[in-house]
């Protein structure tokens, strides 16, 4: 019987502190501003996180292409000894052997390497995202003077909570923008003096 009486303990907390707000009239969140983001949409549409992780994709992309270097050396060594399989053992023979193994070792290490290396670059890309996202959704939250902001998908339900999505979009992309407008002007050439 105890056991039961701490479980419903918080619950009667949680009833209790509802029945005196709406006995007051208050109502929870007129005191608080709610918004919500949708994080996926952030991710899947922003021109700056795309960008961001390029560099990671193409870091990715060198990466597998010296993997593949290293494959094919391998695969070249294996089709020497097997030209060699049946015949005596020759120095050229276990040269070839020894060649194979430092091979067959380094493409390990190496893709070991490369797989850490690869790891923490998408990690710490992802957590420079994540905090250039944080920082503008604090800054249009003190903007519009909200006090809470959750990701929407966290909420089990959200109906009639503003969504300020297309903002924090925005204020991502602002710099991109700008960038490209940059790039696509053409550097205006001094005139040349009249005589």
């Amino acid at each position: 019987m105890k056991r039961i009486h701490h479980v419903t303990r918080p619950t009667l907390a949680l009833a209790s502190a509802l029945v005196l707000l709406f006995w007051h009239n208050v109502s929870p969140a007129a005191e608080m501003a709610i918004a919500k983001v949708n994080m996926q949409t952030l991710f899947k549409q922003s021109a700056s996180i795309r960008a961001s992780f390029q560099e990671t994709e193409k870091t990715t992309a060198e990466a597998a292409s010296q993997l593949e270097k290293l494959s094919l050396e391998i695969s070249a060594l294996e089709q020497a000894l097997e030209k060699e399989k049946g015949k005596e053992p020759s120095a050229e023979r276990q040269e070839l052997e020894k060649n194979l193994k430092t091979k067959k070792e380094n493409l390990k290490s190496e893709a070991e390497a490369t797989r850490a290396r690869l790891r923490l670059k998408r990690v710490s890309e992802e957590n420079m995202v994540n905090m250039r996202i944080r920082e503008i959704v604090a800054r249009i939250a003190r903007e519009e003077k909200l006090t809470l902001v959750i990701p929407e998908q966290m909420a089990l339900y959200s109906q009639g909570v503003p969504d300020i999505t297309s903002k924090v979009l925005k204020a991502l992309d602002a710099g991109v923008a700008d960038k490209k407008k940059e790039e696509k002007q053409p550097t205006p050439q001094p005139e040349e003096p009249k005589p």
